[in-house]
Order: structure tokens, then C-alpha cells, then sequence
């Protein structure tokens, strides 16, 4: 589970160009607090939020559990971003028998889900987005495609899991 922030003025690719180009590029600004929950077994839950506190995050935890129910555990990797770890966090996912895995500070590449906001960042560099709604619809779509891979996960689940012995997939 994390949190990411796209914006539609990103970084934009570059190419080399012997002949003159004709760049259009976006002046009006806009971001989005994006959250996502990547299952590897179960299903994957996307959202938007309007920020990021603990009783947001709650929420999205809500939910998630709302989506999964019918799992037998419920386990989210996350970081130690200081809403995650807050109290009514902490309250709802001992309620909902949530279990939270939370990573060594300044460790991203440890969390299969950056490779996923990555790609979408990617996606997001190469359109032009007119506004908020499109670029929100752009997001959802490409976590619908990519979430359903297990591909971003496999180093994770190996070097993990398997070597571990905790457990098969």
C-alpha cells in the first residue's frame, strides 16, 4: 500500500530532433493524491484522496477490507510516513485484522507498488491532460491494466517469500 502524487507537468520525455518541433505543452497545473493497495493474491484497490491523514488513510484501509473480506489475512507492506503509523490507523486495522509490514525508512524499491506508480508516472509524462477528471480517469485505467500483474511483484515475492519460506504463490 502507498500513496503517490501525479501531476499532469511532469517531467516530460525528451527526444533528439533534427527538424523543428512543435511542442504543446500544458500550463495549467493540477496533482492528484492517488492511493493504491497491490495485491498479490486478491484484489487490487485504487483511489483518490483530498489528503493524506491518518483518518484518509483509515478509510482507504476500510475499504480495502471491504474489496478483500473474504481473504484469510490481510497483509499491506508500507512505509513509515507519519499517517500511516497514526493511532486511528493503528485502531482500524486491528479492528478490520489488518496486519501492516512497514519497511525500513528510505527504502521505496523495497515496495513492488513504486513500480507501478512509476509506470503510470510514465504514461501520465507522454499525454497531454486537459484536467483533473481525465487525468484521475488516466490513473484509474492504468492501475486497472497494470495491478493485475504479478510481474511487478515477482523479485519482491522471490527474494522475500520464497528464500524466506514464508509461504508459496
Amino acid at each position: 500500500m502507498d500513496e503517490t502524487r501525479p501531476q499532469n507537468t511532469p517531467n516530460t520525455v525528451r527526444v533528439w530532433s533534427f527538424d523543428k518541433i512543435r511542442i504543446k505543452k500544458n500550463t495549467s497545473r493540477f496533482k492528484t493524491n492517488t492511493i493504491g493497495f497491490y495485491a498479490i493474491k486478491g484484489s487490487s484497490v485504487q483511489d483518490f484522496l483530498d489528503d493524506s491523514k491518518g483518518k484518509s488513510i483509515a478509510k482507504f484501509f476500510e475499504h480495502v477490507k471491504e474489496v478483500n473480506g473474504d481473504s484469510r489475512a490481510i497483509v499491506a507492506v508500507i512505509d513509515n510516513f507519519a499517517s500511516h503509523k497514526s493511532s486511528i490507523v493503528r485502531e482500524t486495522i486491528e479492528k478490520l485484522d489488518i496486519y501492516l509490514v512497514f519497511l525500513p525508512p528510505y527504502s521505496p524499491d523495497l515496495n513492488p507498488i513504486e513500480f507501478i506508480w512509476k509506470s503510470i508516472k510514465r504514461v501520465l509524462s507522454l499525454q497531454f491532460v486537459a484536467d483533473l477528471e481525465s487525468m484521475k480517469r488516466l490513473i484509474s485505467n492504468q492501475w486497472n491494466t497494470l495491478s493485475c500483474s504479478i510481474s511487478y511483484a515477482k523479485g519482491w515475492i522471490r527474494r522475500f517469500l520464497v528464500q524466506t519460506n514464508l509461504g508459496t504463490f
